[in-house]
């Protein structure tokens, strides 16, 4: 790729903060501090905080999307968007598929909840990260949401969490 000459060069920042800039623009890079969440694909932790101050973990599918967040979706009625409402603290670590053996390093960070486009983004971004898999449970959960009257109002809502 040819730079264009009027332009300065990039700069990588030197301080860990992964941004790339050309005196005019600033790029998030991908932090290799998070190569961890990158690669793991059988089941991230995610607790989030009751009012009392105890974590509940809940096993979840995470993605990565442009810009550095992460994020993952869930049930509007689910216990995790009760508990984000009221803070919006989260802390991911890697376990098995069902959320046991939580194992490797504790990332924190901060939560909000996201509808629309940007629910969208978060569903393709699983669709495209965890494949049929994702899609059989999307169609497990449909049918469930069917036959279930408690959770017939729930509609789905994104997770997306910023890294400290």
């Amino acid at each position: 790729q040819k730079l264009d000459a009027r332009l300065p060069a990039p700069v990588i920042d030197r301080f860990g903060l992964g941004l790339v800039h050309d005196n005019k623009f600033a790029t998030r890079l991908p932090n290799p501090r998070y190569e961890n969440l990158r690669r793991q694909t059988q089941g991230l932790n995610a607790y989030t905080f009751r009012r009392d101050g105890r974590a509940v973990a809940t096993p979840v599918w995470l993605v990565e999307l442009p810009g550095g967040a992460f994020a993952f979706s869930t049930g509007g009625d689910s216990g995790k968007v009760k508990r984000l409402r009221h803070t919006t603290r989260v802390t991911l670590q890697a376990c098995d598929r069902r959320g046991a053996g939580a194992h490797g390093p504790v990332y924190e960070g901060q939560a909000r909840l996201a509808t629309g486009t940007e629910l969208e983004q978060i569903l393709a971004a699983i669709k495209t990260k965890y494949g049929a898999m994702a899609t059989l449970i999307d169609f497990a959960a449909s049918l469930t949401q069917r036959i279930s009257a408690k959770r017939s109002g729930s509609e789905r809502v994104g997770v997306l969490i910023s890294l400290s």
